[in-house]
């Protein structure tokens, strides 16, 4: 028998190994080895004390709590292979490290398998700071526009409460310059009461991440007043007068009306809004002028300025005026409201008459468009010293007074018995 086993034992060996091989290269084509990335398989990290009894905070850094595996084995097994397959964990040192080695372990069981697991991360990296603690205000910001006709702000705003204590790791809180409660009212047309969560900002505006920080509370309560807006206008006036030979052509503001919100009950007491007079002073005024007016300081306190823009300017411009004499004879002049009883003639000579205005209207201007008159209602006979008026408009001055000497005698057609 034994020389059975011995007989060609070179041969046999080889046939074994022939049989291995053979066996091996089907496997390999059937079940070949593959090799697979396993992602977001979280850390647990043990032993935080080594921190936390010191009175230290620490934070992970690169997020090296969350690692992937490289798998190798026969692609049957590996395929399967899912992140919760896994346990990884890291174990702090009892003396003082910012760092823990990851052991990684599979809770499957591979008898008899060759499937090798290897982390990309070898070890959780730790930022160690101390633990301390900061109150900040709290500040508001009002997003978006309000449902039209209606107005609010962060004036209109109430928070509870107004302040907020930190406490973390040093580098986090110091990072921390502003907290801000941030609320959307894009729509709205009433008052608002709501649970808000604090955003909290570095230097650069940036939100700072709640991570390893602890809250005196997660949210605060806001109430946002909404307003009703009402549009007045606004009415200007000057004192004052420009300088003689001079006259007033242009007086207009960039403002005639201004937005206000508030309560009904105080709406409905503005008309409009007033601009004292002495604002605006034009005395010996010669030339164009403008005049800044913030119409807000004279809205009432009991409403609110809605619109951005409430510096006025005013714009002021005179004019020279020009002056023409035009001579006025006796037929020139209409002899008005003379009881057909009397008959009257003017007895003065004709004169010289001083009229003033802008150039234009004085150089066009007629005799006749001036319509010299003078008023005899309810004289009878006599000698008058008699005034005579102008139709001037408003472009037209008449310089000085004028009068005419009238005589006034019967006509002849009263009966005997008067």
């Amino acid at each position: 028998m034994r020389n059975l086993f011995l007989k060609n034992i070179g041969l046999k060996l080889l046939a074994l190994l022939l049989a291995v091989f053979i066996w091996m290269a089907i496997v390999n084509i059937n079940d070949p080895s593959e090799r697979k990335t396993i992602s977001n398989i979280p850390v647990t990290v043990y032993n935080t004390e080594v921190f936390t009894d010191k009175g230290y905070m620490y934070s992970i850094v690169d997020d090296t709590n969350v690692i992937s595996v490289e798998v190798k084995g026969p692609r049957s097994v590996v395929e399967k292979l899912k992140a919760s397959d896994f346990v990884a964990k890291a174990t702090i040192p009892n003396e003082f490290s910012t760092s823990a080695k990851i052991d990684v372990d599979c809770k499957k069981s591979f008898s008899g398998i060759n499937v090798s697991v290897t982390p990309q991360i070898s070890e959780v990296k730790f930022d160690v700071q101390n633990l301390i603690t900061k109150t900040h205000d709290i500040t508001v910001e009002l997003k978006g526009d309000t449902a039209e006709g209606y107005y609010t702000d962060s004036s209109l705003v109430s928070i509870s409460p107004s302040t907020i204590k930190i406490s973390g790791p040093e580098k986090i809180v110091d990072s921390i310059k502003e907290v801000k409660m941030i609320y959307d009212v894009t729509g709205e047309n009433t008052s608002i009461t709501a649970s808000v969560t604090p955003v909290f900002l570095d230097a650069d505006g940036n939100v700072v991440k709640k991570n390893n920080l602890t809250l005196s509370r997660d949210t605060i309560t806001v109430r946002i007043d909404m307003y009703k807006v009402k549009t007045v206008p606004v009415k200007f006036a000057y004192t004052g007068v420009v300088k003689d030979g001079y006259k007033l052509k242009t007086f207009k503001s960039d403002i005639d009306k201004v937005r206000i919100a508030g309560t009904a009950t105080e709406l409905a007491k503005i008309t409009s809004v007033d601009i004292p007079a002495t604002l605006i002073d034009i005395t010996d005024l010669t030339g164009a002028k403008t005049y800044e007016v913030n119409v807000s300081q004279y809205i009432p306190t009991t409403v609110i300025a809605v619109d951005e823009k409430n510096v006025a300017n005013v714009d002021v411009d005179v004019e020279k005026l020009k002056t023409r004499n035009i001579f006025v004879t006796n037929s020139d002049i209409k002899l008005e409201g003379l009881n057909t009883l009397y008959n009257a003639n003017i007895k003065s000579d004709g004169f010289y008459l001083t009229i003033r205005g802008p150039e234009e209207d004085v150089d066009k201007v007629k005799l006749s468009d001036l319509s010299p008159t003078i008023n005899m209602i309810g004289l009878s006979s006599g000698d008058y010293n008699l005034s005579i008026t102008f139709n001037t408009g408003n472009l037209i001055e008449v310089v000085g007074t004028y009068k005419a000497n009238v005589s006034i005698v019967s006509s002849g057609t009263v009966n005997d018995e008067e």
